[in-house]
């Protein structure tokens, strides 16, 4: 057994690292960090390149947006990478380039200016961006909710403008109409966890304003609202439940026109939007299209079953960047997967016991070296003063406080 002070940790490169493969990962996401742990074992030299200097878990960043969340619980430090993967080194920058020919990819390094670094293989993972569709006026007055930097702009402003309607709320009455514009995942968590401060949170940090201050809305194309969690429609809600919930869904209508304090909707319609969060969609970096590497009509790259770029030996793409011609089997789905052998010493005969023992984990993952954050966890500003009641071992064991500390984590 070797003793940790008196081991030491391995030093990249080797002495013989020099003459390695230089692998060059662009994008520091989901793709980009476990593309950099399967490289963890191989004699190459590895370079992760990423604007920021940390990874975010992006679907838990509308907690972020509504205070559920402190921004460092949905962030990791890209160079702690290196603690698992000593032969990777990190710089800070944004690609501007990439020349397949010459194997080169241009980094700005701000002051630095544009930097040439050469690669033998490249792994492009550098994710999408927002998009507005030509929306007039979205990019100006909409807030969209795709990085850490923009999820701490929204909360900042709803609370803003909650501090100001409690100094009128005995004046005016005014209201606080939020607009959340897309009914997809991000916009159905965003507004349900609005919802639900409003109903639980709302009167208890703002005793001097109405709950019924603050008004949300869901604006959404379609005909249905579509959550994360499941592929089932939200739309069977009833509407007495998205009433007392504070929320209400505009189905069928799409965006026309965003102004500073209002929506036009494309019937003509006028709806007032104090705070108009964007969450109708992602798309391709421009950026992208200017690389001369093969696309689709989306703008993603194209590859081929080995995530490799077609006509591009040596160049892969992966992530929401790629984009193949057939998708592969879903991780999701369970019929991709082998069925995992049941633990009971016999095999199950009924259909509930097979079906039982095939299903698979599908919840999502950070990189085996980081701790996934709990998605559940209560607002700092929500817990009891005892943080440690109903505890196995706290002073606090009755029932009250076991059902406090439950409701809490549930939040």
């Amino acid at each position: 057994m070797s003793l940790p002070f008196l081991t030491r940790r391995p030093t990249v490169p080797a002495k013989d690292g020099a003459s390695w493969p230089h692998v060059v990962i662009v994008g520091g996401g989901f793709a980009g960090a476990n593309a950099v742990l399967g490289l963890r074992d191989a004699r190459v030299r590895v370079t992760l390149i990423d604007r920021n200097v940390y990874k975010t878990f992006q679907p838990l960043l509308y907690q972020v947006a509504t205070a559920g969340l402190n921004p460092g619980d949905v962030t990791m430090f890209l160079r702690g990478l290196s603690l698992k993967v000593p032969n990777m080194r990190y710089r800070q920058g944004e690609v501007v380039g990439v020349d397949p020919e010459r194997k080169v990819v241009t980094l700005n390094e701000g002051q630095r200016g544009d930097q040439e670094l050469s690669y033998d293989y490249l792994v492009l993972a550098n994710g999408a961006t927002t998009t507005y569709f030509g929306t007039p006026g979205a990019e100006e007055h909409a807030m969209p909710m795709y990085t850490r930097a923009q999820a701490l702009a929204i909360r900042d402003r709803v609370f803003s403008e909650l501090e100001r309607s409690s100094r009128e709320a005995g004046v005016t009455h005014d209201k606080l109409h939020v607009c959340i514009v897309g009914g997809g995942p991000t916009g159905v968590e965003i507004a349900g966890a609005l919802a639900d401060f409003r109903m639980q949170e709302l009167d208890i940090l703002y005793p001097e304003m109405d709950p019924g201050t603050l008004r949300l809305t869901v604006l959404q194309r379609g005909d249905e609202l579509r959550s994360r969690s499941s592929a089932t429609s939200t739309a069977s809600t009833p509407p007495t439940s998205r009433a007392t919930a504070g929320l209400s869904p505009r189905l069928g209508h799409g965006v026309k026109e965003v102004g500073y304090d209002h929506v036009i909707l494309d019937d003509g319609s006028i709806l007032e939007s104090d705070i108009t969060i964007w969450a109708a969609g992602v798309a391709i970096p421009e950026a992208v299209s200017r690389w001369g590497l093969p696309q689709d009509r989306r703008g993603r790259i194209a590859v081929d079953d080995h995530l490799q770029v077609k006509g591009m030996p040596g160049v892969y793409a992966a992530g929401d960047v790629a984009a193949q011609d057939e998708a592969l089997p879903s991780s999701r789905d369970p019929r991709s997967r082998p069925a995992r052998p049941s633990r009971s010493p016999s095999p199950p005969t009924s259909g509930e016991g097979r079906a039982r023992s095939s299903r698979t984990r599908t919840s999502a993952r950070w990189p085996r070296s980081v701790a996934m954050p709990r998605s559940r966890r209560s607002p700092s500003w929500a817990g009891s003063p005892d943080r440690s009641a109903g505890r196995p071992g706290s002073a606090c064991t009755s029932r009250r406080c076991s059902a406090t500390a439950t409701s809490a984590r549930s939040r």
